[in-house]
């Protein structure tokens, strides 16, 4: 790969999307959740569908639990990565900016100083 370009305001945009998508998805677990408490207080008689229903959503539980960490990290390891970039990108600006002014005062004065601290006192 020799160049990419990465648009912050989509990535912004597509996190937007999934964080709701995500928090929609917390909602409905949320209302299964309370499907054992409905079911529970309406089959006195029978207490076979509450218990086989809480050992569902027992066991179902971990997996939700992973679904959910599994979209926070991408959620956060994209963001990050994206203001990383972006810090980056104005770094290099800066960098380049500062350049040029430097390659022109030692084009003048011979203090080559600010390339040499930059490249490691090479």
């Amino acid at each position: 790969m020799t160049s990419y370009s990465i648009d912050p305001q989509g990535v912004r945009d597509v996190l937007t999307a999934v964080q709701k998508a995500s928090d929609d998805l917390t909602t409905a677990v949320g209302g299964v959740s309370g499907a054992h408490d409905d079911v529970t207080s309406g089959a006195a008689t029978c207490t076979a569908v509450p218990a086989s229903l809480a050992a569902f959503l027992d066991a179902q539980s971990a997996a939700v639990t992973d679904v959910t960490n599994r979209i926070s990290a991408c959620l956060f390891g994209a963001a990050t990565a994206t203001t990383d970039y972006v810090q980056a990108d104005e770094t290099m600006a800066s960098d380049v900016t500062q350049a040029q002014t430097a390659a022109v005062d030692a084009a003048s004065n011979g203090d080559f100083s600010w390339f040499t601290s930059r490249a490691g006192g090479r």
